[in-house]
């Protein structure tokens, strides 16, 4: 950014040009025009599905061989239908958990149940006091790759195994990273 003095003369280093006196006149400087981030955060939310308080099952990095490290998904490798993967987007396996049985009953479909819980899961923190930078969601920005669902019994409960795609290639939430296509 250039500064300038009262009378209009640029300050700091002199001018590029011999010939140049350095003076500047700035006539109806055009300010730059900012989105408000609810817009620009809605883009990506559903608000019509809600928010339904859900998490990932932890998995470990290799499911036959006895871990202490668990984390909540895996990067897939596998091609899938989505809008710029590899570049700007990466596919995600996890499992999702919830109180399924009660939502059935509230006569939600799963596409609404698993869309709720995504709203919920691109939720940013709140922000901290004194934070200068905005907060981001724990995941990256989440979106349902596969409309295909299926709900499996793991360690006693019923679980939902979902194909997401997120905005991240690297997210140590996940085990591996995306891979560049």
């Amino acid at each position: 950014m250039i500064k300038f003095s009262k009378n209009g003369k640029r300050l700091g280093r002199p001018p590029k040009n011999k010939d140049s006196s350095g003076t500047v006149f700035i006539i109806n400087e055009p300010k730059p025009v900012e989105l408000p981030k609810e817009l620009m955060s809605e883009e990506l939310r559903k608000p019509e599905f809600g928010e339904i308080e859900c998490s990932f099952v932890k998995i470990p990095q290799y499911s036959h061989v006895k871990s202490d490290d668990y984390r909540d998904g895996r990067y897939s490798a596998s091609p899938a239908n989505v809008r710029g993967l590899g570049s700007k987007q990466w596919v995600i396996l996890a499992y999702l958990k919830t109180d399924f049985q009660m939502l059935k009953e509230q006569k939600k479909t799963d596409e609404e149940i698993i869309q709720g819980c995504l709203n919920y899961l691109n939720n940013p923190e709140e922000r901290k006091k004194y934070q200068k930078k905005e907060p981001t969601p724990k995941y990256g920005y989440l979106t349902l790759v596969s409309k295909e669902i299926k709900f499996i019994e793991k360690n006693g409960e019923k679980v939902a195994v979902v194909e997401l795609a997120t905005n991240e290639r690297t997210n140590e939430n996940f085990w591996g990273e995306g891979e560049r296509m």
